[in-house]
């Protein structure tokens, strides 16, 4: 090559290089050229993820190239129809905005299977079902001809145990899981039993301990063979190691609950009924209640108790350690709640709706004249279900643009609360019938 021609080259690079140069500048400053307005703009992100990964990505109807958890850069600042879609799945769909340099987070996307198949675990006349706290065992009763048994059921192994059975036809009803979810009190007819859920068959009749007829008996929260019976004009504390008991509050008590230690009571004083926390020998009242035969206790954090008065349908969010305001939050007509992560979960006969005390926030999710018979989360906390006319429904918690609302499967009358999901949430059991076959089932979700 001459040297005229190496001049030529040498000034086409150049020039190249010099026109070039701003866009290379520009576009490493995160700006793209918007053909529509004709300028350049400033550009943001997409970070999506999704339960199960591996989904595609349609953003205004275009198919991207990753799948999710991706990120997707260089977008120019609009709102965008953002679909999630995985073969096999109902679709997830949103209008979402993007701004300029800024992130758009999409992480809390779950999937849910399109077609549901219902799988048999047991055939059979089951009553009732109680999920342990850590997640991992269900227990069910059963009814048959020849009487009633209790069942452990491990969703992990997918394995069933029986645990206890009785000749009575009636009577037979699960109360509460222990602390350690080792030990399972149930009572049978006028019979408060502490049924070993490790040891088949082995049970403990609280009678052999004392003659009392409680109306309320709860485990301590700190032990399990430490529980405490509600009887008339007296708290009784049961040793089940030491075979013991002894009288632990005396006067006419409504209710009360064993939390870090210590004792919430509704007790009555100079014709006034109180809520007292009582911690050894001292004990200190919080503020006065009205009359009501129907009160319930639940112990929801280290620092939150929650009262519920389920005859005047009204719900108390309480800091026991807060003696100058102790009452944080009063929540009316409220049929029924589940507590999960900090956040309330409530629901009435035609109303379904997620309270957030730490924001004093209240969600609603579904308004239905023909009534809400259930609700319970979802173990993400991102989802919640809902048992409304007649079906299952999954909602969303996201309230950005509209909620994904899906419907899952049909549900009869009387079996609302007859379900229940397993840790991570893949699965859903539920006591029902399929085919003309009454039984315990599993669904797989996702």
């Amino acid at each position: 090559m001459n040297i005229k021609a190496r001049r030529v080259l040498v000034l086409l690079l150049f020039f190249l290089f010099l026109g070039f140069s701003p866009y290379l500048i520009f576009y490493g400053l995160g700006y793209k050229y918007n053909f529509q307005k004709n300028r350049l703009e400033k550009t943001g992100v997409f970070f999506i993820k999704s339960f199960p990964r591996g989904a595609q990505i349609y953003l205004d109807g275009k198919k991207q190239k990753k799948e999710t958890p991706t990120q997707i850069t260089r977008l120019l600042a609009k709102v965008y129809e953002v679909k999630i879609a995985k073969d096999g799945y109902r679709e997830w769909r949103k209008n979402l905005p993007l701004e300029p340099q800024l992130t758009t987070f999409i992480e809390d996307v779950s999937l849910f299977y399109d077609q549901l198949k219902m799988e048999k675990i047991l055939s059979g006349s089951f009553a009732d079902l109680l999920l342990s706290h850590d997640q991992q065992f269900l227990a069910l009763t059963e009814a048959s001809p020849a009487g009633q048994t209790i069942w452990l059921y491990e969703p992990a192994s997918d394995s069933l145990t029986k645990v206890y059975e009785t000749a009575k036809l009636s009577g037979l009803k699960l109360l509460e899981w222990s602390f350690s979810d080792k030990k399972l009190l149930v009572k049978d007819n006028s019979n408060y039993l502490v049924i070993n859920a490790e040891t088949p068959g082995v049970y403990f009749n609280l009678q052999r301990l004392s003659p009392s007829l409680f109306k309320e008996v709860k485990f301590s929260d700190s032990n399990d063979n430490l529980l405490y019976g509600l009887g008339a004009g007296k708290l009784e504390l049961l040793n089940l190691l030491e075979e013991k008991a002894w009288v632990a509050e005396s006067g006419q008590i409504l209710s009360y609950l064993p939390f870090n230690n210590q004792l919430a009571l509704i007790k009555k004083e100079n014709s006034e009924y109180y809520l007292k926390i009582r911690q050894n020998e001292t004990s200190a009242i919080l503020f006065s209640l009205p009359y009501s035969p129907d009160y319930r206790f639940l112990k929801v954090a280290a620092d939150r108790l929650i009262l519920f008065d389920q005859k005047q349908r009204q719900l108390y969010l309480i800091d026991p350690a807060d003696f100058s305001q102790p009452l944080k939050t009063v929540l009316a007509n409220v049929d029924d709640f589940q507590w999960h992560d900090r956040q309330i979960l409530y629901w009435n006969q035609s109303e379904l709706w997620v309270y957030y005390p730490e924001s004093d926030e209240k969600i609603l999710l579904e308004r239905n004249s023909q009534g809400v018979k259930n609700g319970f989360w979802h173990p993400n906390a991102a989802y919640v279900y809902g048992a409304v006319s007649g079906e299952l429904k999954l909602y969303e918690l996201d309230s950005r643009d509209q909620r994904n609302v899906y419907s899952l499967l049909p549900i009869f009358p009387g079996q609302e609360k007859l379900m229940a999901t397993n840790k991570k949430g893949d699965y859903l059991y539920l006591i029902t019938s399929f085919q003309e076959v009454a039984g315990f089932y599993k669904v797989k979700i996702q």
